[in-house]
Order: C-alpha cells, then structure tokens, then sequence
C-alpha cells in the first residue's frame, strides 16, 4: 500500500535502550518545554533544524517507554489492521505524546473560533487503501516545526461520529468520503498507533537508514521533498 505522501521505505532501526516509564514521566517535563519552544521560535534555520531533531528523539523515547513498539515502514502497521474500521486524526504531537505517556483520555474538540462543526477525522479501513490516508495527512494544520503526527484509534462509546453535508465532501479535488465529524473521548486504550511525518532535514541523521539516505539523495537530484515515516504501534 501507497504511504499518503512522499515516504521512504527502509529496514528496522537498530535496537534502541527503552526508557522505563518512571524515567519518560520524569523526563516529559523537559521535552514539553522544547515543544512549546519550537511552536514559536524565530531563530537561525540550523537552529530550529537541531530542536526539532532532539524534539523527535524525545518523542521517540517517550512512545517507546509508554509501551510502544517502533516500526520503520509504515505500512507494515496498516496491514496489522487488515479488515479492521479505526479512526485516524492528525492531531498535535505535544498533545498525543503527553496523554499516551500520561495515560489520559484524548479529547476531540472543535475550535470555538470557527464558529461550526467540522470535518476532523476519518474513518478508514486498510480496503480501502489510500482513500482516507490522504485526508489525513493533508488535510488539517496541526504540525510541530514541521512534524505531522497521525493517530490510529478504535472508536469507543464516548465518540461520537456524523457525516458532513455534502457542501464538505469537495476539498482540493479529494476523494472526501470517509472524512467524519468527530467529538468526544477516546480512552488511552484504544489508541493503536502514531505516526509521525518528518522532513528528511529535521530527522536525526544517525538514525536514517542507508535505504533512506539513498532515497533522499534521489529526491535531491530531482528536485523533490522527501519525508520519513515513524510509526509506534501500541497492544
């Protein structure tokens, strides 16, 4: 399966040590700091590229001491879910991250400014491949110097979903079919994944793979931007 942007696939990442989860509860305190430092920082571009590097390494840990399992190719993830109807947001990773390490409730929301209900999540099947995944990715604007973050949940009795009119289903030629109104909570237990997207220049360079650092050459002499694809996986 098509990954919803430009991706690159690669082997599994060298073994990691995995904080425990009183070290990550200890340490998120810190990691929040360099979050909310990035949401507005106007600082030399070399600059804000290393934050958002040690912001990512820290994600990492955090996901990986929660529980998680990290997985490179993405869509080994989406196939675990053969056959399965989940629910996918893309959603602000300082939020995600801080409700899974602390075990919350994710809430959905709308925005009061808006004025409305909204289009906020899609519900989505692995059938029906890319359809849903685009919407994703593309659509909404929550981001963290670049990092996008999508979550993978089960719909619990606490969500409630409706289909928008159709004066929502056009948005910039997309197949919108499988977008959803969404409010409500989402028990820490029913979230099966998050995945993040990240520029190649904002992606730890120990942490490439040669598979990736081959493909980010080519999309450099093509003229093309390239992302990587994290995904933690949760029981």
């Amino acid at each position: 399966m098509a990954q919803a942007a430009e991706s690159i696939s690669s082997r599994e990442p060298k073994l990691k040590k995995v904080e425990t989860k009183e070290s990550i509860t200890k340490k998120l305190p810190e990691l929040v700091k360099m979050m909310n430092r990035a949401r507005n920082l106007k600082a030399d571009p070399k600059v804000e590229r290393q934050l958002i590097k040690n912001i990512f390494l820290g994600m990492e840990d955090a996901l990986n001491g929660a529980g998680a399992k990290e997985v490179v190719d993405v869509n080994e993830i989406y196939r675990r879910f053969k056959g399965e109807r989940l629910i996918l947001r893309r959603d602000d990773p300082r939020l995600l991250v801080q409700n899974i390490v602390n075990d919350k409730d994710y809430e959905i929301n709308f925005d009061e400014k808006v004025g409305y209900e909204y289009a906020n999540c899609v519900e989505w099947n692995t059938l029906d491949g890319i359809n849903g995944l685009q919407n994703t990715f593309i659509e909404g604007w929550a981001q963290l110097g670049g990092i996008v973050a999508v979550v993978g949940f089960k719909k619990g009795k606490d969500l409630e979903l409706k289909t928008p009119d159709d004066n929502f289903k056009e948005f910039f030629k997309l197949n919108r079919d499988l977008v959803r109104i969404g409010q409500g909570k989402v028990s820490n237990d029913n979230i099966k994944f998050v995945i993040f997207r990240i520029p190649e220049d904002r992606f730890p360079e120990n942490e490439l793979t040669e598979q990736e650092e081959e493909r980010i050459d080519d999309c450099e002499e093509k003229g093309k931007k390239c992302f990587i694809f994290r995904g933690f996986e949760f029981n």
